[in-house]
């Protein structure tokens, strides 16, 4: 059974969509099978803290994300646009201190800024 939204949702290839299905969320590039998540994300560790944080738009990544290790310093935050990296992109050491920054365009996306819910 599909959503009003998700009739709306031609996927494109080269986007990766988030949705929910079978008690879990499932990810892919260019369809999905599932409800599209939409509006504000947490994921948390085990023990609660908080390990990404960002917003999504029909099932892709929008504007600012942030990732953070277990002991809570960053470690990397960019923002998205149409679920692809954009714009500045800042990798952090695992003591949370600038490590590099990268100014990210539609046709360098680089693997350090992988469209994935586990970073």
């Amino acid at each position: 059974m599909e959503t009003e939204e998700q009739e709306r949702v031609q996927p494109r290839l080269k986007r990766m969509y988030y949705w929910y299905a079978q008690h879990d969320i499932k990810n892919s590039r260019g369809d999905f099978s599932g409800k599209l998540l939409h509006g504000p994300y947490a994921a948390y560790y085990p023990d609660k803290s908080l390990k990404s944080k960002g917003k999504f738009k029909k099932g892709t990544k929008k504007g600012k994300w942030k990732s953070w290790n277990k002991e809570g310093e960053f470690t990397w935050r960019m923002r998205f646009k149409k679920g692809n990296p954009r714009g500045k992109y800042f990798l952090y050491d695992a003591q949370g201190k600038l490590k590099k920054k990268e100014l990210l365009t539609p046709s360098k996306n680089k693997s350090d800024a992988k469209n994935s819910l586990s970073n």
